[in-house]
């Protein structure tokens, strides 16, 4: 490629038996008959500038292709400028520095584009060395030398899967609440601990963004041979190229912030109202149910409706109990588990796409995963470390599936309302089902949402209501021992039917 050079060198150290690749990019800038720079992204990945006066240029000419290059110069780079000059000069050192700086209008750029700056003479004076058409080797070398201490050190940051970001903060947010009484926290503080676990990725996604103004690495970088081991260093140790892009992170927040949940609305009055005798408990369970229809449905437009009926089944068995108070019983819903599984949902939208990996800092990673293995991410992993990265994510969905699988070991509301109050839920008349809240399914954000007709109870063997009311028709009751039958075959199709569902989503989690 024309106007550009990669210099490559592997150097080790007495501390490390492996070697490290340094790469040196030198790419020139070329300019136009009105002395603009014809490429946008000359000085994408920059990190020092290099520029060459002469006098045999007009100054006025080379001013204004320096302020060109200055220009191009993202805001914030604090670049070093190195300055060389092959030209002679009859006055002392110091005094053809501030020449050649005056003269460039140096002392007005923009100290923000470059931080210092620096003359070096190449030929240190002397006019039969650049009559032989020679410069000095070690005057180029002092200016490179300072070139390097003055550059810019580059973010460390280290690649993570945001879903995995994600449930490592949730996770130790309760752990904590888990280990106390729950029961004072609604849905709504559950609702607030997932948007802040997202609102902190947001924010450590944008701090590291904001340290790499000059858009570092180079996109030069994808030049190198695919099978080189240049290219296979950079592809193990450096960020992908534009991954601080604004497009890119404007887009990554965008989808991030997509998954927030909105506030639970219904305030549930029946909850506080309880039963007596556990009498309207069935009413109240199928009441707790259609709330959480209505969310995942209405609020969030996170399920269709075919499927958001049976996962709230699924939530209200596997994380609601009745509690005896006096002569009444409550349902309490354990809102800590219920939110735990919506926030799985939630998070698919995560593990696909562009959104799947972001680049945070060392120090904003340590903060935002304070718990035990995603603690030192940061620390302890080598940038794009795909093993590390690997065994992250593995060990979270071994956890994520070990906790929707974990619900089938307890006993169903269904069971305990049965021990507890010794009310068979499937004998006791109940009201109807509300109409549905859409008529037409939702759809997940991100795609079709799983398919239904495979997940219904067959109506002949599942649970038949009994609307007769005050036993007028007595002599249609079902037995008791064919009831603990059909009761018995409905368990094993509902737990079948939940292993399933949990077995599709262990694929996320």
């Amino acid at each position: 490629m024309p106007h550009l050079s990669i210099w490559r060198s592997w150097i080790g150290t007495q501390l490390s038996p492996f070697y490290n690749c340094c790469l040196s990019i030198i790419r020139e800038a070329v300019f136009d008959n009105n002395d603009m720079i014809l490429e946008d992204d000359i000085v994408s990945g920059t990190s020092s500038v290099v520029f060459l006066v002469s006098e045999s240029i007009p100054w006025e000419i080379q001013k204004v292709r320096l302020h060109n290059v200055l220009a191009s110069i993202p805001s914030g780079s604090k670049l070093p400028l190195l300055i060389l000059s092959s030209d002679v000069y009859d006055e002392e050192n110091t005094d053809s520095s501030h020449t050649i700086t005056r003269r460039l209008g140096l002392h007005d750029a923009d100290m923000t584009r470059i931080y210092s700056f620096s003359v070096v003479f190449l030929c240190d004076n002397d006019p039969q060395l650049k009559s032989n058409g020679f410069l000095k080797d070690d005057k180029l070398r002092e200016g490179l030398l300072w070139l390097a201490k003055h550059s810019p050190l580059q973010p460390t940051v280290s690649p993570v899967e945001t879903h995995g970001v994600v449930l490592s903060y949730l996770r130790s947010s309760l752990e904590f609440l888990e280990n106390g009484d729950t029961s004072y926290f609604g849905p709504n503080h559950f609702i607030s601990i997932f948007n802040a676990a997202l609102d902190g990725l947001v924010e450590g996604i944008s701090a590291a963004a904001s340290t790499n103004v000059n858009h570092w690495p180079s996109p030069e970088v994808d030049l190198l041979e695919k099978s080189s081991n240049e290219r296979i260093f950079v592809d193990k140790h450096l960020p992908s190229i534009g991954w601080s892009s604004p497009v890119r992170i404007q887009s990554l927040i965008r989808l991030i912030k997509g998954c927030k949940l909105p506030p639970f609305l219904n305030e549930m009055p029946w909850l506080k109202e309880g039963s007596h005798m556990g009498l309207k408990i069935p009413d109240q369970k199928l009441a707790l149910q259609e709330c959480l229809i209505s969310y995942m449905t209405q609020s969030c437009q996170m399920l269709n409706t075919d499927l958001a009926v049976i996962e709230a089944e699924i939530l209200v068995q596997t994380a609601a109990y009745p509690e005896l108070r006096g002569s009444y019983y409550y349902i309490i819903p354990r809102w800590s588990v219920i939110f735990r599984r919506i926030q799985n949902w939630r998070l698919i939208n995560l593990k696909t796409g562009g959104c799947s990996v972001a680049y945070l800092l060392e120090q904003h990673l340590d903060r935002l995963t304070a718990i035990d293995y995603t603690h030192s991410i940061g620390a302890a992993m080598p940038l794009n470390s795909g093993s590390m990265m690997l065994d992250l994510e593995r060990k979270i969905s071994v956890e994520e599936h070990q906790t929707m699988h974990s619900f089938s070991t307890e006993p169903s509301f269904d069971e305990i309302v049965e021990i507890c109050c010794n009310i068979p839920l499937a004998e006791q008349p109940m009201s109807p089902l509300p109409e549905p809240l859409y008529s037409s399914p939702m759809v997940h954000e991100t795609g079709d949402a799983p398919k239904s007709e495979n997940l219904a109870v067959d109506e002949d063997e599942g649970l038949k209501y009994n609307k007769s009311g005050n036993g007028e028709n007595a002599s249609s009751a079902i037995s008791l021992f064919k009831m603990d039958d059909k009761l018995s075959m409905l368990l094993e199709k509902c737990t079948r039917l939940q292993d399933m569902i949990d077995e599709k989503l262990a694929f996320y989690f």
